[in-house]
């Protein structure tokens, strides 16, 4: 799991257009103390190959303890969750396969991942093996569910502490 934190992402994602009307009124008027006034996420659940029956009732309950948590709704709650260290959204970086053939994971989704270390490789089934590495240290929280890549297609995602230098303007559709 990762929480990836942006104040404007590109896009124009929902959340922030919600949120970012608080922000911008905190900004001009700064004397004023103007706190958000909502709380504005987008929640990414899998993808459209990872859902089954007990995944999606796990999820739906834990959305449901979020809302009793939050006092949306009553109920019980239970014990909180492990916690997950948020991350800036500019520190998320891609993982970019190097040539063509068949993705070979050799990272598991939630696996802690230095700069350098072998994630994926792509396989050439009438050639080489070539090693995909991690450019960033951090959570490898994403991974393409398509056996297939091609040079410069995204094949995973690794959630990082440290911005990245290349990683501007909008980040939600680069």
């Amino acid at each position: 799991m990762a929480v990836l934190l942006a104040e404007v992402s590109g896009g124009n994602p929902f959340d922030e257009a919600l949120s970012g009307p608080w922000w911008a009124l905190a900004r001009r008027f700064p004397g004023a103390a103007i706190p958000p006034a909502c709380l504005a996420v987008t929640i990414e659940l899998r993808s459209n190959n990872a859902v089954d029956a007990d995944l999606a009732e796990r999820d739906a309950a834990a959305l449901l303890r979020f809302l009793v948590r939050r006092g949306a709704v009553a109920g019980e709650a239970g014990p909180p969750p492990a916690s997950v260290a948020a991350t800036p959204l500019d520190a998320m970086s891609q993982v970019i396969a190097p040539a063509a053939g068949l993705v070979v994971y050799r990272a598991p989704l939630g696996a802690v991942v230095a700069r350098g270390n072998v994630v994926a490789e792509i396989v050439d089934p009438l050639g080489e093996t070539v090693p995909v590495r991690a450019r960033t240290a951090g959570v490898l929280f994403a991974r393409h569910d398509q056996p297939i890549a091609w040079p410069g297609k995204v094949i995973g995602k690794i959630a990082g502490t440290e911005p990245l230098p290349e990683r501007t303007g909008p980040l939600l559709t680069d």
